[in-house]
């Protein structure tokens, strides 16, 4: 009965941190997209640092991109395109990039838009109604962007520590997993 409790609850932490890490990997990128949209429409109100959204959307896109990959090989192919280990490494780098281009891209977007308050009360004078529907898309954008980040750094620590169920472990799922294979 123990390890029965012991595996239910691991399964359902696990659950609990797996929707919401697939709904921001691919809400994310989308986001991105559409604060590129809604800032292009303000026709030059709110500036754009268009090299630096450029960059974090095809960071937020590798994470989709991969995992479709992987779908569409072992699904329709039945072939792995990676071992376990080395997606663990890939994705262990896509964190790493993520954390750091996270922190600069906070810092570089700050302020882009002046003085209207980061989390866009209704109640502010805005000059254009595009110009509140950009800013709440930033918010949005960026409030996503840093809890995708501490949900996959909780997901990664809590699977690598094994208190997440191994049934939830798509890496495992869609490489080749060989426990026997020493690296």
């Amino acid at each position: 009965m123990y390890q029965y409790c012991k595996n239910f609850f691991k399964f359902l932490l696990g659950l609990i941190l797996f929707i919401p890490l697939i709904l921001l990997c691919f809400g994310c990128p989308a986001l991105e997209i559409l604060k590129i949209i809604f800032f292009l429409q303000t026709y030059g109100d709110l500036q754009l640092n268009l090299p630096l959204e450029l960059i974090y959307l095809f960071i937020a896109l590798c994470g989709p991109v991969l995992l479709f990959i992987l779908i569409i090989r072992r699904c329709c192919f039945n072939w792995c395109v990676f071992t376990h280990e080395c997606l663990q490494q890939i994705l262990m780098w896509l964190l790493l990039f993520w954390i750091a281009y996270s922190l600069i891209y906070t810092n570089f977007t700050w302020n882009e838009l002046g003085n209207i308050p980061l989390l866009c009360p209704p109640r502010y004078d805005y000059t254009t109604l595009e110009i509140k529907q950009a800013c709440e898309v930033r918010a949005a954008n960026l409030f996503c962007q840093w809890i995708f980040l501490l949900v996959m750094i909780f997901w990664t620590a809590l699977l690598r520590e094994g208190y997440i169920s191994e049934y939830l472990d798509i890496g495992k799922k869609l490489t080749y997993y060989d426990e026997s294979y020493d690296y």
